[in-house]
């Protein structure tokens, strides 16, 4: 009877293990399962994460760019601007020229008229002469207004050779109504064959270095690379040592000149000096502050 007992405990005990045994398996999968499903949630957070960072990038790359195009299009208009208010100067540039231009011919009309109501009143006694004085018309007997004006500019430095001459350059050109005056080479070339009223001024003074150096400057006019004659009357003394600071003068040239279509007219400084004490020749140097050369055709059958 004992016995029987004993086996059935036995057996007893044998299934409680199997249960037991059972279910820790069980427990240790479901725990195997649940560390499975957190990793596979963890690892999906992760790629979340690592998504939002990317795009949290890409969304300031985007604003790094947007800034950039926003900067480029206010650089842009301001350029624009800029161009926008240099184009409104030149235009009121131009405007300027062009009403100086309109005065400058006015004056120069008027200037054209006087001189035909002169030369008529000379004429009184005389048979009448008809005069057009229309500049416009194609069939007139007068040809188209030339007159032309340039400036030197200031402080420019000119150096006189012993014995020599030295061109005078006019590159600041106030009107070339003929479209004559070259201010590259400052030559002016008439187009049409007639009397020519031309003056040339200079304002000259010494290098401080040649303030002991007795100066005569001449300036003149040289038609087809010929001098004209010197004349006392544009002869200019800059003096001794004994003359202190006074070492900057005006010299100046007008001529009434028959031209050729074609000729050349250009403008020279000629220097003679030489040392006070012992009257050795010297080379001049100098500075131009100013100057003008002119021109104008006088009223003339062509």
């Amino acid at each position: 009877m004992s016995k029987i007992i004993y086996k059935v405990k036995r057996r007893l005990i044998r299934k409680r293990n199997i249960a037991k045994r059972t279910l820790l398996k069980q427990l240790i999968q479901e725990k195997v399962q649940a560390q499975k499903h957190f990793q596979s949630q963890l690892q999906l957070q992760n790629q979340m994460q690592s998504q939002l960072q990317t795009q949290i990038q890409n969304q300031s790359q985007a604003q790094a760019q947007v800034q950039s195009q926003l900067q480029n299009q206010s650089q842009l208009q301001a350029q624009l601007q800029g161009q926008a208010q240099a184009q409104e100067q030149l235009q009121a540039q131009l405007q300027a020229q062009v009403q100086a231009q309109s005065q400058q011919q006015a004056q120069l009309q008027a200037t054209l008229q006087a001189q035909s109501a002169k030369e008529t009143l000379s004429k009184i006694g005389n048979p009448v002469v008809k005069v057009t004085n229309n500049l416009n018309k194609v069939n007139s007997p007068l040809v188209a207004i030339s007159s032309f004006r340039a400036l030197v500019g200031d402080d420019v430095d000119i150096k006189l050779p012993i014995g020599g001459v030295a061109k005078v350059f006019y590159p600041l050109v106030s009107f070339d109504l003929g479209n004559e005056f070259d201010p590259v080479t400052s030559t002016f070339i008439p187009k049409v064959s007639g009397v020519y009223s031309i003056n040339a001024q200079v304002n000259f003074t010494r290098s401080p270095e040649f303030f002991s150096v007795i100066s005569t400057v001449y300036v003149r006019i040289a038609i087809n690379g010929i001098l004209g004659d010197i004349d006392d009357d544009t002869r200019v003394n800059l003096g001794n040592p004994n003359q202190g600071s006074s070492t900057g003068q005006t010299s100046q040239v007008s001529e009434i000149l028959q031209l050729n279509a074609g000729d050349t007219v250009e403008v020279f400084l000629l220097g003679r000096f030489f040392r006070f004490d012992n009257g050795t020749p010297l080379p001049l140097d100098g500075r131009l502050f100013g100057g003008s050369f002119s021109g104008a055709r006088q009223i003339s059958p062509k």
